[in-house]
């Protein structure tokens, strides 16, 4: 990663050294998509959310003391309502072929959904501890403007936090709330609007991303 011990200095002094970033994004081409080929939008756009990380450096970026370390792969981390309408929490791996991510990833919601467990392959005692992973949740009854999400105080971490709302048509288009949350020693405003950039490129061509 580009040289950013000032960066690094300034912002690990800072008991909040996040920073955030909200914006819609037009996604008729990749609904269209799904539906024409019968996968769910929901874990399509998590595993574009998940390709994106793994080829940023920043998002796979962690500080250990006053350096940093770059994970080579990233882990989901992510959320499903459970039949009680509690929430539970995965785990699981990312594959770039994106049928065995389907494969990987289809029993475990269904899991999710069912089950009485709080967390899903993995155990509650890892849910602080680990630091692999892109955290992902999904608000699909809402069109916000803006998302937060819990994050630690007295220890800061290098997270990077993507929530995603509700589909609304405006006009001819589909448009879709993104929030993405990072810890500004690893990122700044800069590298949230590339990421940006990169989804809705990808979004606006899906069948390169799924080819």
């Amino acid at each position: 990663m580009q040289s950013r011990s000032e960066q690094l200095a300034f912002f690990n002094q800072m008991d909040y050294p996040y920073t955030h970033v909200c914006a819609e994004v037009e996604v008729h081409p990749l609904l269209d998509y799904c539906e024409h080929h019968h996968i769910s939008s929901y874990l399509a756009l998590m595993h574009i959310f998940m390709g994106i990380a793994h080829q940023t450096e920043w998002m796979a970026t962690r500080i250990r003391g006053n350096d940093t370390i770059r994970h080579q792969n990233l882990r989901v981390a992510t959320t499903m309502l459970g039949k009680d309408r509690n929430v539970r929490f995965i785990r699981m791996n990312w594959l770039r072929d994106f049928k065995a991510f389907l494969e990987l990833a289809q029993p475990l919601f269904d899991q999710a959904r069912e089950s009485d467990d709080f967390t899903i392959n993995f155990d509650s005692s890892e849910l602080c501890e680990s630091d692999d992973i892109i955290i992902l949740s999904c608000l699909p009854w809402l069109r916000f403007t803006s998302v937060g999400t819990p994050v630690p105080l007295k220890k800061p971490d290098q997270i990077p936090r993507i929530g995603w709302g509700k589909y609304t048509p405006v006009g001819d288009k589909i448009i879709m709330p993104v929030g993405i949350h990072a810890n500004h020693a690893v990122a700044d405003g800069y590298q949230l609007c590339v990421f940006f950039q990169d989804l809705e490129r990808i979004i606006s061509a899906p069948e390169q991303w799924f080819a």
